[in-house]
């Protein structure tokens, strides 16, 4: 009996090792097929650049120079890039510090903000499109020197950012409350009502703010499709430095109202839109050209 119990244990013990062998086994056959595969890759790699190296073209255009890097023309792109990014940085500031200074009011006033903005971000986008839409046909126009039709185009971006705000305020504004209801807090420490109403209040800014911010997005992008980009550059960022960080600061140390507050964003985007406007409308631009 001893000696039957000490050789079903044996075969046990073996058939474990074995067990074990053989997954041991697997997992090093997995390993080199991955390794083979690896190689592989490699090898078609190297394939491809071998290939590509014995181009004729290729290997003009090494013998040319067309490779080597071109410092003087990689200079030329980051000063002529340097402006813009300075721009787009001032007003990324200059939206964090009314960022941080309507964060300081209540939750009622930052939630509906939130909400608002959220919600307007589909006419802006609608209104990115067009300014950009503006900027290539201008171009074109200009560059046809048909400067006729480059007002023409201008009168007719006009007339589809009105339309276009008309059009998606006149729904918006009578369903404020709808909308103000998908985004109700389950844990408000506020009533409905008022949840309501100042998001109501703050539609109602944003409108105002859209007619400026629509307008001035349409005469930027004449401006920037005839070339006078650093115009624009400009006036964007005198605008942030000088105008709107000053006022929200303003408001955060003597004001503290969330209306006040908000009606910087209407009264910035007024003061950029007409610089532009009278900007487009002196004619400075007409003289402009296109170069290298």
């Amino acid at each position: 009996m001893g000696q039957e119990a000490a050789l079903y244990f044996s075969l046990g013990t073996t058939y474990s090792d074995l067990s074990s062998a053989e997954s041991t086994l697997q997992i090093t056959i997995g390993q080199l097929k991955q390794t083979l595969q690896e190689i592989e890759d490699s090898r078609d790699a190297a394939l491809q650049g071998a290939a590509v190296c014995r181009d004729a073209l290729v290997r003009a255009d090494g013998r040319d120079g067309a490779l080597r890097p071109d410092f003087p023309l990689m200079w030329k792109i980051l000063r002529t890039g340097a402006f813009n990014g300075m721009t787009a940085f001032a007003s990324c500031v200059a939206f964090t510090v009314f960022t941080l200074v309507l964060g300081r009011f209540d939750a009622l006033g930052a939630g509906s903000a939130n909400v608002v903005f959220a919600v307007n971000n589909l006419f802006y986008c609608v209104m990115c499109a067009l300014s950009d839409g503006i900027c290539i046909v201008s171009g074109r126009r200009h560059g046809a020197n048909d400067t006729e039709a480059v007002r023409r185009t201008v009168r007719t971006g006009v007339f589809l950012c009105l339309g276009l705000l008309a059009a998606v305020y006149c729904v918006l504004l009578p369903l404020s409350g709808v909308v103000a209801d998908v985004f109700l807090p389950n844990d408000a420490e506020f009533t409905a009502e008022a949840w309501r109403a100042s998001v109501h209040m703050l539609f109602l800014i944003m409108l105002v703010r859209e007619v400026g911010e629509g307008l001035g997005m349409v005469f930027e992008g004449a401006l920037r499709g005839v070339g006078d980009v650093r115009f624009v550059m400009g006036a964007k960022l005198g605008c942030d430095i000088c105008l709107w960080m000053p006022a929200v600061l303003a408001v955060a140390a003597f004001h503290r109202s969330l209306l006040a507050l908000w009606w910087t964003m209407p009264a910035f985007f007024a003061v950029l839109s007409t610089v532009l406007f009278l900007r487009f409308r002196s004619g400075a631009w007409i003289r402009r050209r296109l170069s290298a």
